[in-house]
């Protein structure tokens, strides 16, 4: 399985380590803080979709499980094989997409607030 790790974490280390020390211990050193470095608690998401069946009911294209016709439209992940089942509609370019052609459908320009600077 694959090792995900912080990767600023992991350069700030690097970064530490000293320019006086000659290339071979440099990467040893480098190496050891590659091995060391706390990995992180991910998974990989899985994409799926429902397919239509001929009797009325939803399969998942991934591991075909079913589901009544009535669960289709609520059914955001098989609940068998855990596939994502919301498809690109839910992608963050999608929503900024339609939201802005929302704003445009009605006339009017997105909220832009001008006085808050999270930095102040």
């Amino acid at each position: 399985m694959a090792k995900y790790i912080n990767a600023d974490e992991l350069q700030a280390k690097i970064n530490g380590i000293s320019d006086y020390l000659d290339a071979l211990s440099q990467l040893e050193l480098v190496c050891d803080a590659i091995a060391e470095a706390p990995t992180a608690d991910v998974r990989e998401v899985k994409h799926g979709e429902w397919i239509q069946n001929d009797n009325g009911t939803w399969s998942c294209n991934r591991c075909h499980s079913w589901i009544p016709n009535e669960q289709h439209e609520y059914a955001r992940y098989c609940l068998c094989c855990g596939a994502d089942m919301r498809g690109d509609e839910w992608s963050i370019d999608s929503l900024m997409t339609q939201h802005k052609e929302n704003y445009a459908k009605a006339g009017c320009e997105p909220f832009k607030r001008t006085d808050y600077d999270p930095f102040k």
